[in-house]
C-alpha cells in the first residue's frame, strides 16, 4: 500500500537528488545567499554530471580530503 500524497508527483531514484537539488537552490534563493556549495566524490559520478548540468562549476578552493579520501567541492553562483 503506498502512502504518496496524490497530489505530488512520485519521485523517482533518479528525479529525487535532483528535487532535493533544486529545493536548495530555491531555499538558498530565497535567503538571498550569493552562492550554494556542495561536496562529493569520484565514486558519484552521477551526481557529480547532475551537479554540472544544473550550473555548478568545480571550486578546488573547496576539495579537501578525509581521511585520505578526497572529496571534491562544487560552487553555484547566485544571481
Amino acid at each position: 500500500m503506498s502512502h504518496q500524497n496524490p497530489s505530488r508527483p512520485a519521485l523517482t531514484r533518479h528525479s529525487q537528488p535532483k528535487s532535493h537539488c533544486t529545493f536548495c537552490i530555491q531555499l538558498a534563493c530565497e535567503k538571498r545567499h550569493e552562492q550554494v556549495i556542495l561536496h562529493t566524490t569520484r565514486a558519484m559520478q552521477a551526481a557529480w554530471a547532475m551537479y554540472e548540468r544544473m550550473g555548478f562549476v568545480r571550486s578546488e578552493d573547496l576539495d579537501f580530503s578525509w581521511e585520505d579520501f578526497p572529496v571534491y567541492g562544487f560552487r553555484l553562483r547566485l544571481e
